[in-house]
């Protein structure tokens, strides 16, 4: 199974007298057909970080244990039936791709995007 992990932060309040940012990471299946793919219904939200500001270079903390069952689905696999066929078998995840604006990478990647250097693919 293929997966894209995309994140965002957002205030829920919508007024910027507030500050408080939520933070939801949401987990999407790409083997579905592409008009099933997309629609709200098929995403996973595998974790909603709330807090009085974005949580910067500690989002670490709150993703360790979606990237371990991540590591676990992407080596040891689940024991899943198959319908079908009727049998059991492994299935095993992967994560295709990530997606978020810019200021998201910022925070899930660790890298600096603004400033002198801001470009994260040539670093100027």
């Amino acid at each position: 199974m293929r997966l894209l992990v995309g994140s965002d932060g957002f205030n829920p309040f919508r007024t910027m007298k507030l500050s408080y940012s939520v933070w939801p990471v949401v987990v999407i299946p790409l083997n579905l057909p592409p008009w099933l793919c997309m629609k709200q219904h098929n995403f996973i939200l595998s974790l909603l970080i709330p807090g009085p500001r974005s949580p910067g270079r500690d989002i670490d903390v709150f993703l360790e244990p979606l990237i371990d069952d991540l590591n676990s689905l992407f080596e040891e696999g689940v024991r899943t039936y198959d319908a079908s066929t009727g049998k059991p078998f492994n299935l095993h995840a992967a994560v295709l791709s990530t997606t978020s604006d810019l200021p998201g990478l910022c925070t899930l990647s660790g890298i600096v995007t603004s400033g002198e250097f801001g470009c994260p693919l040539c670093g100027s």
